[in-house]
């Protein structure tokens, strides 16, 4: 699967849903029924998960694709419905390919493809207020 990123994709103003979750820390085991430690980033900040909406093409049609971007944050950032943007987007994809079988005798039965959003901040983009509508 070939995926395509314009340069919009990564300059141009988002849309946030208003809902961020911490990360949990996966590599922690935990008693059942108990909660996970957050994740921190590598300089020990905790990382939370912006959501956030965005028009994409697919095969000639538009549609709304919504996830979420990883971003490092001392507090929970507290953002309202409405375009932010992010300090050195990225994106990750990962590859999986799903095998049957082993050695010369191995085939592919499937690949998933996955992308994984971060960045190093998040702000709110303030919008003018319509001060002389009626």
């Amino acid at each position: 699967m070939q995926m395509e990123f314009s340069s919009a994709t990564f300059n141009d103003p988002m849309l946030t849903t208003a809902i961020v979750e911490a990360v949990p820390d996966l590599s922690v085991d935990v008693p059942r029924g108990q909660q996970r430690p957050q994740s921190l980033s590598e300089d020990g900040v905790p990382l939370w998960t912006v959501e956030v909406m965005q028009e994409v093409t697919e095969f000639g049609r538009r549609r709304t694709d919504v996830f979420n971007v990883r971003v490092p944050s001392p507090q929970r950032p507290v953002l309202a419905a409405g375009p932010v943007r992010f300090k050195d987007l990225r994106a990750t994809v990962s590859t999986r390919v799903q095998r049957q079988g082993s050695g010369r005798d191995s085939r592919i039965t499937g690949v998933n493809e996955a992308i994984y959003w971060d960045a190093q901040a998040v702000e709110p983009i303030r919008q003018a207020s319509d001060k002389g509508a009626a």
